[in-house]
């Protein structure tokens, strides 16, 4: 089985909070575990040290569109480190010329940017996933596309980690134009375009980082507005 995980962060290379450390463990505990290839797939942002900077092969290149934007760089350069082969999607615009990785007015479209860029790669590489595995809201729109605009392309259940129900990626509804799917009501909760909710009701299955906190994302308190949506897929989340 091949797995790939697509996130925003992922230690070594970049890191502000445990989404990093979670995803910079799994895929090698997984694949030492069980009979499994995994991979990751990460922005290539400015503050990646150079020791892993210099290390890093160019493998592609490739134009996307995003809304009404034509033919945006995509460059996608890789590295193995461990038993893991890591992908990082090259773009100056939206990570290269960057101090910080995230509090940026146009958050939207860069993660748009990613997640599209991503599954672009996807279609690219020498590596097939059984299961496309993302992490919070940064990703949280592939489990929608997967069953969209990439359903005859890539082959893939996804799955949803929810590493902070409080961050939810939320924009003014017009910009779920970035997407290119149209006025899909799945990108709407309550008149704003919220990227976790998406993948809270595309992915095939949820998992958060602890049994613990599944449960508690089920209720009113640690829910953030989304324990209703989560109860009904009760049956699809596991910690």
């Amino acid at each position: 089985m091949n797995v790939l995980h697509i996130s925003a962060e992922c230690s070594p290379f970049v890191k502000v909070g445990g989404l990093a450390d979670v995803v910079g463990s799994l895929p090698s505990e997984l694949k030492r575990l069980s009979n499994l290839e995994a991979r990751v797939i990460l922005p290539k942002y400015k503050s990646i040290a150079q020791v892993y900077r210099k290390k890093l092969v160019s493998l592609l290149e490739f134009t996307i569109n995003l809304g009404d934007k034509k033919n945006i760089y995509v460059g996608v350069e890789t590295l193995k480190r461990g038993n893991i082969i890591y992908y990082f999607i090259d773009n100056l615009f939206y990570f290269g010329h960057r101090d910080q990785i995230y509090n940026y007015g146009d958050e939207a479209e860069r993660f748009a940017y990613f997640q599209i860029a991503a599954l672009e790669a996807t279609k690219r590489i020498d590596f097939k996933p059984d299961i496309i595995h993302v992490h919070d809201w940064h990703t949280a729109v592939i489990p929608l596309l997967l069953k969209t605009e990439y359903k005859n392309s890539i082959k893939a259940k996804s799955v949803l980690t929810i590493h902070n129900l409080a961050y939810q990626g939320v924009f003014p509804l017009q910009d779920r134009e970035l997407f290119g799917i149209g006025a899909n009501p799945l990108l709407e909760y309550e008149g704003f375009l919220n990227f976790l909710k998406c993948g809270i009701v595309s992915a095939d299955m949820l998992t958060t980082v602890s049994t613990t906190y599944a449960r508690e994302i089920l209720t009113d308190y640690y829910g953030y507005g989304m324990q209703r949506l989560l109860q009904d897929r009760f049956t699809s989340l596991v910690g």
